[in-house]
């Protein structure tokens, strides 16, 4: 009697604890615009052998922690795909391989727009928190330059044309090389710096 006593009274406790955690509000944070990921290529990049559509395995190198609550823990795997892969040829032509990472998931099921910033073999290169002041901000940045920026362009043609000759004595030089180009390769554990495209709510 007394062990059904005891069962019961612990089945009621596992019982109330979970109308708790549901009665429990979830609480929100932002991960900011410019926010950047550090990570870490899991697999070597070869335009000799890679293929566009092919998976790239990415290990976070380091925790995104927002406001002191970690949203993403230091080796989690995140997955890039391949979109563009270019031999190496002829005339100094190198190789090149491309691949994108566009969202970032989270634990409650959300994911925040994302792409790759830049990649380095070095693995220990550094990723800024926040990389978003390594480019200009946005459609108003163009919407400011654009009536100053016509008039430089005319102007910038204007002085440059006695050097068009040799413009175009340079780019024949390329076409004319005779070396061949080298093949894109990049190191597993190479540095993959990603960063967050549009302020993004996380409940945890």
């Amino acid at each position: 009697m007394f062990r059904k006593v005891l069962a019961l009274v612990a089945i009621g406790l596992v019982v109330s604890s979970d109308v708790l955690a549901q009665q429990t509000p979830a609480q929100r944070t932002i991960v900011r615009k410019g926010a950047g990921l550090k990570m870490a290529l899991l697999q070597p990049l070869d335009s000799r052998t890679a293929k566009e559509g092919d998976d790239v395995p990415l290990r976070l190198s380091r925790p995104l922690v927002v406001n002191g609550v970690t949203l993403l823990r230091e080796g989690e795997i995140l997955h890039g795909k391949v979109t563009r892969v270019k031999h190496a040829g002829p005339r100094c032509h190198d190789g090149e391989v491309k691949f994108k990472l566009n969202r970032i998931p989270f634990a409650d099921g959300t994911t925040a727009r994302s792409s790759v910033d830049f990649i380095s073999p070095n693995p220990d290169a550094n990723v800024a928190d926040d990389l978003s002041t390594r480019q200009p901000g946005g459609v108003a940045y163009w919407l400011v330059m654009i009536p100053i920026g016509v008039p430089l362009v005319a102007a910038g043609l204007v002085m440059m044309s006695p050097m068009l000759p040799f413009k175009l004595l340079d780019r024949s030089e390329q076409d004319s090389c005779t070396t061949p180009g080298k093949e894109f390769q990049m190191p597993a554990n190479a540095t993959v710096a990603v960063v967050i495209r549009r302020d993004h709510h996380v409940s945890y």
